[in-house]
């Protein structure tokens, strides 16, 4: 962006661009950013560590008609001292059980799978992590912001080559 005289002061990132190299380049050229953390080792040790009182009521928000509980803890991440928001969404918790159990009951007629057991009590977290402090009724909209601004992307990527196409 910046070969484009673009200057970026900021970015909302999905999981896909949580990397040890891009949260240290992040920092190195100095954009803060919002970035959700992939389910894997270092999110649960996250959770583990930080996000298990995260039930409670200071912690409530809605977003929405969504009820969920939040948590902003200081980590030092690759060498960076960031804001970890820790979160559980009972809506993503309920979609998550359901897709797990019906895998395990449609596995159970299959002697020779076994379905890998699954971290239960983590159903519904995630985590997201920033450069900043943010105040935790700030960070769910902020994040989902990058979801609306994907969605008119695509809207008018796909509204453009449908007049092409019909042109």
């Amino acid at each position: 962006m910046k070969a484009q005289g673009i200057e970026v002061k900021h970015g909302i990132l999905d999981a896909g661009y949580c990397s040890e190299k891009n949260i240290k380049d992040l920092f190195n050229i100095n954009i803060h950013f919002l970035i959700r953390m992939p389910n894997n080792a270092l999110a649960t040790k996250l959770i583990n560590i930080h996000g298990k009182d995260v039930y409670g009521a200071e912690y409530a928000l809605e977003y929405g008609e969504r009820l969920l509980f939040m948590k902003r803890d200081s980590v030092k991440l690759f060498d960076h001292e960031c804001h970890a928001y820790m979160a559980v969404d009972f809506e993503r918790m309920s979609g998550e059980q359901d897709h797990y159990y019906r895998k395990v009951i449609k596995e159970m007629g299959k002697a020779q799978k076994k379905t890998k057991p699954a971290k239960e009590s983590q159903f519904g977290y995630f985590v997201l992590i920033s450069s900043e402090k943010l105040e935790t009724f700030e960070v769910i909209p902020l994040y989902y912001m990058r979801q609306s601004i994907e969605q008119t992307f695509d809207f008018s990527k796909n509204d453009v080559a449908s007049a092409k196409s019909q042109g």
